[in-house]
């Protein structure tokens, strides 16, 4: 056997990047792994918004492999194939973790930073493969990938669709190794081969607390992004910059708290607030606003957000609002927390309780 076939820990985690005409590949690849194989498996592929549950389906029919999209928080179990949904990039620090950000190398999702992350984290404990596309993207990353000890495959240039991608590998490297899509199905099962019950599960992750942004000034939307990715226990998964926009994705991210700027063209946060809760009872809303009159602070509580942040004090205060939100407390910066509290001494003690 090759030196490279003999790692020096058994890999736990398989990271796939494929583009156009990667479809085929993946389908020979993944439909020759059994479903108990011992390691997990993500995938990064470039493709549009439209029909997100499209590859997930294609994929159910060619593998025993579980398939599902990854979710933010969470862990990375064997036998299961993590698909990244479409319009944000994924990275892997032993828990899945799902970005709103810009594109990378003209691409979202990026396959650089996935490898790169994983490259961190896992080091000698993961296989990068690349398969058939256009472009570059995948390069960089699996470079890091061979760094840190990884393993990486990819796919032989004359079996793919477009060799772009798997070519960009090899120029970056020596160590990566062409592979027909079946010959790297057959090298997988070898690499993650173990004595039966030995396979020790993934760790349990914290989930993070995941949250919207809206904002219909795009410099404070990148501050309070940068803001609250930067907390250990925070992601953002998206973001709009008016509430149709937000009402539009909150299906598709389903996140945990949203920051809800009240003032936005189109439909305001009040009334984006009010449908979002009729829609899923179990968001959390913080509104933030320039303004602290009880009027506003009054029409917010009625359309149901739980806190309620100056913006002057965002910066100060928002992380603390949305883990109390989380918490199903109540959070109000200390200008409008007087209004709250004056309002209910004079509710009648039977409203109170």
């Amino acid at each position: 056997m090759k030196d490279w076939l003999q790692p020096m820990h058994r890999p736990q985690l398989v990271a796939i990047a494929a583009s156009a005409g990667g479809l085929e590949a993946l389908r020979q690849i993944l439909g020759e792994l059994p479903s108990d194989f011992p390691a997990a498996i993500a995938l990064v592929m470039h493709r549009g918004l439209s029909n997100p549950d499209r590859l997930i389906t294609l994929l159910r029919r060619w593998t025993a492999l579980d398939v599902r999209h990854a979710e933010c928080g969470g862990a990375l179990r064997a036998g299961i194939l993590y698909v990244c949904p479409p319009g944000v990039h994924m990275v892997a620090e032993r828990c899945v973790r799902l970005i709103e950000g810009p594109r990378v190398s003209s691409v979202r999702p990026s396959a650089d930073a996935m490898f790169e992350s994983i490259a961190q984290t896992y080091g000698e404990e993961a296989i990068a493969v690349i398969l058939s596309g256009a472009g570059s993207d995948g390069a960089v990353g699996s470079l890091a990938m061979a760094h840190a000890g990884a393993t990486v495959l990819v796919q032989d240039l004359r079996s793919c669709v477009f060799s772009s991608m798997p070519a960009a590998v090899l120029r970056a490297q020596s160590t990566g190794e062409q592979l027909a899509p079946r010959q790297i199905a057959a090298t997988l099962r070898e690499l993650v081969k173990i004595a039966p019950g030995s396979f020790e599960a993934a760790p349990e992750c914290s989930p993070k607390i995941t949250v919207f942004l809206t904002d219909d000034h795009k410099v404070l939307l990148e501050g309070l992004h940068v803001l609250i990715n930067g907390e250990v226990d925070m992601a953002v998964v998206g973001r709009a910059e008016d509430g149709c926009t937000a009402l539009q994705r909150l299906v598709e991210l389903a996140p945990d708290v949203v920051v809800m700027d009240i003032s936005m063209p189109g439909l305001d946060g009040i009334e984006a607030t009010r449908q979002m809760i009729g829609r899923r009872r179990s968001v959390k809303v913080v509104a933030l606003s320039s303004l602290s009159d009880v009027q506003m602070v009054n029409r917010m509580l009625e359309a149901g957000a739980t806190g309620y942040v100056t913006k002057h004090r965002a910066f100060d205060e928002l992380v603390h609002a949305i883990r109390a939100v989380k918490r199903d407390e109540q959070y109000f910066s200390p200008d409008v927390a007087q209004f709250v509290n004056d309002a209910r001494l004079r509710m009648p003690r039977s409203v109170q309780s």
